[in-house]
């Protein structure tokens, strides 16, 4: 089974081709989950304070939280100051959007998709400096 790292590698270039493809709307989906499953992934592998998939889970319910919600929280305690506040709001606007994308009528023009695709790209090169 392949590990998290390598599924969002894959909802990513799922969402470029469907953002080349015209699907705009939907590419959104993908950037945005590209993230989530790397969150996952680092806080299972990270050097400090790892925390296996089966252990992210029961944190979760035991804390009655959201999912997206909790990982992002526990994201933030690892990262630096300058990183924190650019990765907090980067990942705020990302969530907002694909839940328009997802839940709401309107369509994403190119731009906004794009806008996506960078700001999914900006919050996964912070990902990576979590060792």
């Amino acid at each position: 089974m392949p590990d998290l790292d390598f599924k969002s590698t894959i909802s990513h270039n799922a969402g470029t081709l469907l953002f080349n493809s015209e699907y705009y709307t939907q590419a959104v989906h993908c950037f945005y989950y590209s993230v989530i499953q790397l969150m996952k992934y680092k806080l299972a592998h990270c050097s400090i304070g790892s925390l296996d998939y089966a252990q992210q889970d029961l944190r979760i319910e035991v804390n009655k939280t959201s999912t997206h919600d909790w990982l992002l929280k526990e994201i933030l305690a690892k990262l630096s100051r300058q990183s924190k506040d650019t990765f907090d709001n980067t990942f705020r606007i990302l969530k907002s959007d694909r839940i328009k994308a997802d839940y709401y009528t309107d369509a994403f023009s190119k731009e906004m998709s794009d806008k996506c695709f960078t700001n999914a790209d900006r919050l996964i090169s912070i990902l990576k400096t979590i060792s």
